[in-house]
């Protein structure tokens, strides 16, 4: 991914940019608009990966939510984690509320 324009982390903007640019054909423009997956994607991580509230994913924040996915997505961890298992675990990512700021 680019380089976030925040020092302190990735904006939502920041985060769909960036995941449109990765998904993005060689040679091709990256996608844009509300439908695009990077802004599909970009709320949801930044829901659930901002654990200091405050509007940004961190870089360690991205990686503790990483973390997160693969051991929701394949809990036994006894194999590498399957193509079955990443499209269930994008759709948690997707659909599961922000947690519970306490």
């Amino acid at each position: 991914a680019k380089q976030a324009e925040d020092p302190r982390g990735w904006s939502e903007r920041g985060l769909a940019d960036s995941i449109n640019e990765l998904l993005a054909r060689p040679g091709q423009r990256p996608a844009a608009g509300p439908l695009s997956p990077g802004a599909i994607l970009a709320g949801a991580l930044l829901r659930r990966g901002d654990a200091n509230w405050d509007g940004l994913v961190s870089a360690a924040e991205l990686i503790e939510l990483s973390r997160q996915f693969h051991r929701e997505a394949n809990p036994a961890s006894d194999r590498p984690i399957d193509e079955s298992q990443i499209a269930e675990g994008i759709l948690n990512l997707v659909t599961k509320p922000r947690p519970i700021r306490r």
